[in-house]
C-alpha cells in the first residue's frame, strides 16, 4: 500500500513538472515570436528608409541631369545607386526567408541551435544595411559636390556692432 501511495505521488510530481515544461515551452516559442516581430519591424522600417533615402537620391540626380550645363558625368553615381538597390532587394528577401523559417524553428526539437541560423541571417542583413547606409552617405557627399545651377553667388555682409554711446550711472543710497 505504500509503494503504490509513493507510486502515485511520484506519477503526480512527474505530470506537474511535465505540464510546467510545456507551459515553459509554450512561453519560450511566444516569447521569440514576439522578439522576432518587433526585430523584423524594425528591420523593415530600416528598409523602407533606406529605400526613401535612395528615390530622393535618384530625383536628386535627375535634376542634376535635366540641369547639366558642364556635362557631369554621372556614371559612377548612378552604379552606385544601383549596387545599394541590390544590395536592399538581397536585404529584403532574406528577411522574408528569415521570417519564413521562424515557423521551422519555433517546431524544431531543438529551437536554440535552429534560431542560430536565424541569428546569422540577421546579422547578414544588418551587415547589407549598413553597406547601404555607408553607400549612400558617400553618394549624397558625391552629389554635394556636382551640384549645379543651384549655388548663389556670395556678396559680401557687412555685420555692425552696436555702440554704447552712454553708460548707465549708479548713484548709491542709504537706506536706515
Amino acid at each position: 500500500e505504500n509503494a503504490s501511495f509513493k507510486a502515485t505521488s511520484f506519477q503526480k510530481i512527474e505530470e506537474r513538472k511535465a505540464t510546467r515544461e510545456a507551459k515553459l515551452a509554450v512561453h519560450r516559442k511566444e516569447t521569440i515570436r514576439n522578439f522576432w516581430t518587433r526585430l523584423m519591424g524594425r528591420l523593415e522600417a530600416h528598409i523602407a528608409r533606406l529605400e526613401r533615402l535612395i528615390e530622393r537620391i535618384e530625383s536628386r540626380i535627375a535634376v542634376i541631369q535635366e540641369q547639366d550645363t558642364q556635362n557631369i558625368n554621372l556614371s559612377s553615381v548612378e552604379e552606385q545607386v544601383m549596387e545599394a538597390k541590390k544590395l536592399l532587394e538581397e536585404a529584403r528577401a532574406d528577411l522574408g526567408a528569415a521570417d519564413a523559417s521562424l515557423e521551422d524553428v519555433l517546431a524544431s526539437d531543438h529551437p536554440k541551435e535552429a534560431f542560430g541560423v536565424i541569428r546569422d541571417t540577421v546579422q547578414n542583413i544588418k551587415k547589407k544595411l549598413m553597406e547601404v547606409h555607408k553607400i549612400l552617405v558617400h553618394l549624397i557627399g558625391d552629389i554635394k559636390g556636382l551640384r549645379v545651377g543651384t549655388r548663389r553667388k556670395l556678396s559680401p555682409t557687412v555685420t555692425t556692432v552696436p555702440n554704447a554711446k552712454s553708460t548707465p550711472t549708479v548713484v548709491p543710497t542709504v537706506t536706515q
